[in-house]
């Protein structure tokens, strides 16, 4: 009795934790999924990773049924798989596969560790496993071996089907059915016909309970040793068992049934030749042997009953399963078309991606990290391009400056030439005015009396006149005393002006730099918010996205740090440069008042010594002239001549009244020169304070100087790294092009494979249509099939009906048969004896070519030697020998294709032994006709019927195929979509780097022109500065040459003019000083300028270096994520051919790979051997 247990066991996972996990999987997810049907049986939520560990507070639990019996203890498996990932399709960390089977008689919670499979980082996911057993007999079927109907019409089914095979290798035409024979030999009824298609897990209970009753038989026949190498045989044979069809789950039960129909359609070809061959002599045996046919007769009609009841059931599971192939037919074209619906929409954003591409391609190409880059790139240019406007504008201010200076040459030219003239037109006046003076001296000679009057008056005009140039020179030195000090106030004021000027426009460049640096901040928040707000364009895994954000946001914070602090030191600095600026003007103003006031201090003590001086000789020239009066007086005591005298003397005291006035406003001169000696005082003592502040200043400046030269040896130190830096970056440049140019070609090769993949997409698309138009047609078939089929069905009634007759008549014709078998049995002896010694002939045949031949060989002579020693046990041993022999036939089929040259023997004896049948046959060969007409109506019906059913097993296989191919060309469509973006992506960081280095290369290039330019124009700055310096020492030593000589001609001239010359002189000097100094200055704020400048271009060249420093950086992370994309590539890929969804797919074209694909029986999963 079989009796096939099953039991449920519920199993409880608890304590799912994690360990070892690399770092950058912040968050992950646990999910368990069945090896067998490959659904997610339980999922877990996502948990945080703390210390490189994950703790999940999720529980799963699952019930599993596993079979109790001895024989399927050891193959016996229930194979589960953990998945630990962060819920993107690539983003899987590993996976730990367990067997329940192996931990159903553990009583208590056993803590289990496995480590994760395609994962190398070492992690290991720990598990507490709880196993709890509820016994539920899910089947149990007894078969008594005797006293149950059915086990005796499975014996004389086994029994009909021996006879029925030696039947076949008596008659002259079995040797084209002996190749069926293996087919039969395995067919037993422990109810094989009922099938569920509805979950897997009874289809897989169902295999089990077959292959268990298949195993119980072994173990029954076990006594029988030909029965059991036929069916270890038959076991090996492919297509002797359709239990293990490893294409699909579904295609299993078809099989199966047309197995058993292919068995249902072979038993009764048999049937009337099972009683010819019974040795016995008697007629009681007779009839027994009629009784036995009789019976199973009976238990063939019965069981042609129970098939064609079996048939119906399986003929309505047929329809139940093709409606659920329609069903899912529908379901598939429904994806189907939502996938061509995304496959558009996808289409479509690709188009509009194109579109934005072509209207901004570094916005939209290149990611964010690109986009600030660029941001920061556009704002150094700018900075570099307002640098290099105010460096043309300070060229052309320099040049400017050197027109003035040049003018200003001119008027200085000008002006000592004026002097040069009005010297020589002096030197003219003053012998004119001796002449004069002889003149007058002769005329009052000569006429006393006539011109004396004329001479006093010419001598009273002439001593007015001068008296009057006297005053006006007087109180023009007055003036000019006074005005020096308007003077220094007039040139302070327009100092003071432009000064003002200067700060104006400092405070604008400053807020300019404000309102810049408040723009660029602006920008980098909102390069920060759309970066934040923008969603990844192209279709990544959610894992990579996350783990861009995460990088991004960190990178961005970093950047946005260091923006920060980089602003705070250049503010900083700029405040520094400023306050140094405005200390280095207020020690230049201070000296320059300084230079002022001791200039007008010293021109105010030379002005009073003239004065004094003029003072004095106007005094010894009235002395003079008095004295020579007196003298003309004392010579000339002619009434005219006192007459002259009392004019003169009128004359002398209104010169007395205007020498006091004269005196008097001397007096006034000298109260204001002490007031100025006062102011100058207090003015020597501001200097002294001002010194003494910019001695403090000057040490301030020294030690600036001292730290500036200790940074300017720094950054020539750091200069000269930069400069090392360049020459390695210039040859990493042209690394780069070289690159480039790979890489150009690379992208060349991807355009083309892109265009190759988009052809083949549009053949993979028609070949599509053309599949979904064969399924209609095929749909089409299916239905005019299974309208022939219920035909059929109707036909195999009818002639089952007819069948009934047929049996009635062969019952009646078989008495008469009983009566022409006892005329027979003397010919049977005699032709045992022949057939013996036939077999002895075929066991030498068979001993040259197997050794399994001659092993059956001599047990059929052992079986034939016993035969002719025991007559009693003949009945009993010719049929094993007859089954023995049909055995031997089904052996020589199947070794007919190896050993042609035994066939021909084979033949031979055949056409021999058929020759002693003819004999034997003559008498039965009215009753084999009607016999083969039957057979013949009965093929023709099991022939229609086995048509019927390949059509549908050949449209249920269509229909299996083109849905596999649906999906291969579906897997097919989506790895080349994938692909598309991939190339996209990489084309696009390809463009970006190629931008990129162009850009870089094209600020390189500015850069050194503009340094070379500033190199130039320093230079040239240099070379006018010495031409200035050499040309105002020219002017310089002429304008010392011009002081002598008008000092030489002025001792001649009247000490006023000298005083006049000398202040005028002391003036041009002190303007030219001034001219110079503010040039010079001028000169000096260039040159610092050009120095910040300088120092600017070597901060952007060094801020460059940075820059392609990050570049570099970002390939290396670039390179990383490629390897990284490239190893998640090969997971799926993995991924893809443990899928057993794909194990049709992968078995159709492993001939096509250079791997060796086997199948594990336990479980639907692929084991791989290179």
């Amino acid at each position: 009795m079989f009796r096939l247990q099953k039991k449920r066991f519920d199993f409880r996972f608890s304590n799912l934790q994690a360990l070892q996990v690399p770092k950058g999987w912040d968050k992950l997810l646990l999910s368990m999924v069945s090896v067998e049907t490959g659904k997610t049986v339980a999922k877990s939520s996502r948990a945080m990773v703390r210390n490189g560990g994950c703790r999940w507070t999720e529980t799963f639990s699952e019930s599993v049924t596993i079979s109790q019996s001895d024989a399927s203890k050891d193959n016996q498996e229930c194979i589960f798989k953990f998945v630990v990932a962060m819920g993107a399709r690539n983003g899987i960390l590993g996976e730990a596969t367990v067997n329940l089977a192996n931990y159903k008689s553990s009583k208590t919670a056993v803590s289990v560790s496995f480590p994760l499979r395609k994962c190398t980082h070492g992690t290991i996911l720990q598990v507490k496993l709880q196993c709890s057993a509820t016994q539920e007999r899910l089947r149990e079927e007894q078969l008594e071996d005797t006293g149950s109907d059915a086990d005796h019409i499975n014996l004389d089914y086994t029994d009909v089907e021996n006879k029925s095979d030696a039947a076949s290798v008596n008659h002259p035409d079995s040797a084209s059915d002996a190749g069926e024979s293996p087919n039969r030999d395995l067919k037993f009824s422990a109810s094989g016909s009922h099938y569920n298609f509805d979950s897997p897990r009874s289809m897989d209970s169902s295999l089990s309970r077959e292959n268990s009753s298949n195993e119980n038989f072994l173990n029954r026949s076990s006594s029988n040793p030909i029965v059991r190498e036929d069916l270890t045989s038959s076991l090996h044979d492919p297509s002797g068992l359709n239990h293990f069809s490893f294409s699909s789950k579904f295609s299993t039960a078809p099989r199966q049934l047309q197995s058993k129909r292919d068995d249902y359609s072979r038993i009764p070809r048999s049937v009337p030749s099972s009683p010819s061959w019974n040795g016995s002599s008697s007629s009681k045996e007779l009839l027994e042997t009629g009784e036995d046919s009789t019976e199973v007769l009976r238990a063939q009609a019965k069981m042609w009953e129970q098939n064609a009841r079996k048939l119906m059931a399986d003929v309505e599971k047929l329809q139940s399963d093709i409606l659920d192939h329609s069903t899912q037919q529908a379901g598939l074209e429904m994806d189907l078309s939502e996938s061509r619906k995304e496959c558009d929409g996808l289409k479509k954003e690709l188009d509009q991606l194109k579109i934005l591409l072509e209207e901004s391609p570094l916005n939209q190409l290149a990611s964010d990290k690109v986009n600030f880059q660029s941001s920061e790139l556009e704002d150094e240019i700018k900075f570099h391009k307002e640098s290099n406007a105010d460096l043309a504008l300070q060229l052309k201010k320099t040049q400017e400056s050197n027109i003035e200076l040049v003018s200003l040459l001119q008027e200085l030219e000008d002006i000592v030439e004026k002097q040069k003239m009005e010297i020589a037109s002096f030197s003219q006046l003053q012998p004119v005015h001796t002449d004069c003076r002889s003149f007058l001296y002769e005329e009052e000679d000569e006429s006393k009396h006539v011109f004396g009057k004329d001479s006093r008056n010419v001598i009273c005009n002439n001593w007015d006149m001068e008296g009057e140039e006297e005053i006006i020179k007087l109180e023009a030195k007055l003036s000019e005393a006074l005005d020096p000090p308007d003077f220094g106030h007039g040139g302070d004021c327009n100092h003071v002006n432009e000064i003002k000027v200067l700060k104006l426009k400092m405070e604008e460049l400053e807020k300019d730099c404000n309102e810049l640096t408040n723009e660029n901040l602006e920008l980098l928040l909102k390069l920060k918010e759309s970066s934040q707000s923008d969603p990844p364009t192209f279709g990544d895994s959610p894992h990579s996205v996350s783990n861009d954000s995460f990088e991004k946001s960190s990178y961005y914070a970093a950047e946005s740090e260091i923006s920060r602090n980089n602003l705070m030191k250049d503010h900083e600095v700029e405040a520094l440069n400023l306050e140094k600026r405005k200390m280095d003007s207020r020690i230049s103003n201070l000296l320059t008042e300084k230079q002022q006031l001791e200039e007008k201090v010293d021109s105010m003590f030379i002005e009073d010594s003239a004065t004094s001086r003029c003072f004095d000789d106007s005094g010894d020239e009235m002395m003079m002239f008095g004295s020579s009066m007196s003298s003309q007086a004392s010579a000339r005591q002619s009434p005219g001549m006192e007459r002259c005298r009392s004019d003169l003397e009128g004359h002398l005291n209104e010169m007395e009244k205007e020498n006091v006035q004269l005196y008097e406003r001397i007096c006034g001169l000298e109260a204001q020169l002490r007031y100025l000696t006062d102011e100058s005082q207090l003015n020597r003592l501001e200097v002294e304070i001002s010194q003494s502040e910019a001695a403090s200043l000057r040490e301030e400046i020294g030690r600036l100087k001292g730290e500036l030269e200790v940074q300017k040896a720094g950054l020539r130190q750091k200069t000269q790294g930069v400069h090392k830096q360049w020459l390695e970056m210039q040859e990493e440049c042209e690394f780069l092009k070289m690159e480039n140019l790979k890489l150009q070609s690379s992208s060349e090769s991807l355009m083309e494979e892109c265009s190759v993949l988009q052809k083949s997409n549009a053949e993979l698309k028609k070949q599509k249509m053309l599949l979904h138009e064969q399924c209609s047609v095929l749909e089409a078939e299916l239905k005019d099939s299974e309208k022939v089929v219920v035909s059929m069905f109707k036909e195999v009634e009818a002639l089952e009906g007819k069948y009934e007759c047929m049996l009635q008549e062969i019952s009646s014709k078989e008495r008469a048969f009983i009566l022409e078998l006892d005329t027979l049995v003397h010919d049977n002896e005699t032709q045992k004896e022949k057939l013996a010694s036939e077999v002895s002939q075929l066991n030498h045949l068979y001993q040259e070519r197997t050794v399994l031949a001659e092993n059956l060989q001599s047990e059929v002579a052992l079986l034939t030697a016993k035969i002719s020693e025991t007559h009693d046990e003949q009945e009993i041993r010719g049929s094993e020998s007859i089954l023995e022999v049909s055995r031997l036939r089904a052996d020589k089929a199947l070794l007919e294709a190896s050993l042609q040259d035994v066939r021909e023997k084979l033949r031979l004896s055949e056409i021999n032994f058929s020759t002693l049948k003819k004999e034997t046959e003559l008498n039965l060969q009215g009753l084999r006709e009607e016999l083969e007409a039957s057979e013949q109506n009965q093929e023709v019906l099991a022939a229609d019927n086995e048509k019927l059913l390949e059509l549908v097993e050949e449209a249920n296989s269509s229909k299996e195929k083109q849905r596999g191919s649906i999906r291969w060309l579906e897997l097919k469509l989506k790895a080349a979509e994938y692909d598309k973006l991939q190339v996209a992506e990489e084309m696009s960081s390809l463009e970006s780097q190629v931008h990129k280095t162009a850009l870089l290369q094209e600020e390189v290039l500015a850069l050194k022109k503009s340094l070379n330019e500033v190199k130039f124009e320093n230079q040239r700055l240099q070379a006018s500065l010495e031409i200035l310096s050499e040309d105002f020492e020219g002017v310089k030593t002429e304008n010392v040459t011009a002081v002598e000589k008008i000092s030489d001609m002025e001792k001649a001239l009247a000490e006023l003019e000298d005083c006049k010359r000398s202040k005028a002189s002391l003036e041009e000097k002190v303007f030219r000083l001034e001219l110079d100094i503010t040039a010079k200055e001028a000169q000096g704020g260039q040159d610092a300028e050009l120095k910040n400048e300088l120092a600017r271009v070597k901060i952007t060249n060094s801020g460059l270096h940075r820059k392609m420093k990050h570049l570099e950086e970002e390939k290396q992370e670039y390179l990383k994520r490629a390897q990284a994309l490239e190893k998640d590539l090969r997971r799926m890929k993995e991924a893809k051919l443990d899928d057993p969804h794909h194990s049709s797919d992968v078995c159709n074209n492993g001939h096509e790979d250079t791997e060796v694909r086997t199948w594990d029986s336990s479980s639907p999963i692929f084991i791989i051997k290179n």
